[in-house]
């Protein structure tokens, strides 16, 4: 489990590209994160340990629309999953465990992927579940149910792609690295 690097090498007579890229063994690639599902049932805090465990965190997607679209959830026999947003700290304010960023805005907050009439603050309900079979998808849960769960285990800030772009004009060698 964890991340691999792959490389493709393309040779001409006058140039060669050479592209790096990070796949995610075990998992499924959404942008540029690396997730794996588990369809074993735990408690939020459970799954939130277990994905510490295997280097990562319960997942926080950087957008829930492709995230929950993506065909590795939709072919799942489970109904959703556990996700590392929480209010725990303050009802109504998200906040994604992995490393405590707000998840308003673009992410959750006001991204309209609320379920209706969700998040409906009731009591206890300050994890955040993503259901797998509706069109808004993201529901608050009492964190001590237990549910599948989703880690991520692609830490922000890691280069996922690398391309290296070498040209060879006879007796000199010129090199250039752009990562993206």
């Amino acid at each position: 489990m964890g991340i691999v690097p792959k490389r493709l090498v393309l040779v001409s007579s006058r140039q060669r590209l050479q592209v790096t890229a990070i796949s995610c063994s075990n998992g499924f690639i959404v942008g540029a994160q690396c997730f794996i599902k588990h369809e074993n049932k735990k408690t939020w805090d459970e799954a939130q340990a277990l994905c510490k465990e295997s280097g990562g965190f319960l997942a926080a997607p950087d957008s829930i629309p492709n995230f929950h679209k993506h065909k590795v959830i939709n072919s799942s026999q489970v109904d959703g999953f556990w996700l590392g947003g929480s209010d725990r700290e303050k009802e109504g304010e998200w906040k994604w465990s992995s490393d405590g960023a707000s998840t308003d805005g673009a992410l959750v907050g006001n991204s309209g992927s609320w379920a209706s009439s969700e998040p409906s603050n009731g009591k206890g309900e300050d994890c955040l579940y993503l259901k797998k079979t509706v069109k808004l998808p993201l529901d608050d849960r009492v964190c001590s149910n237990s549910y599948n769960f989703v880690c991520e285990i692609n830490h922000r800030g890691f280069t996922v792609y690398s391309l290296q772009l070498v040209l060879c004009q006879c007796s000199s060698l010129v090199q250039f690295t752009l990562s993206v």
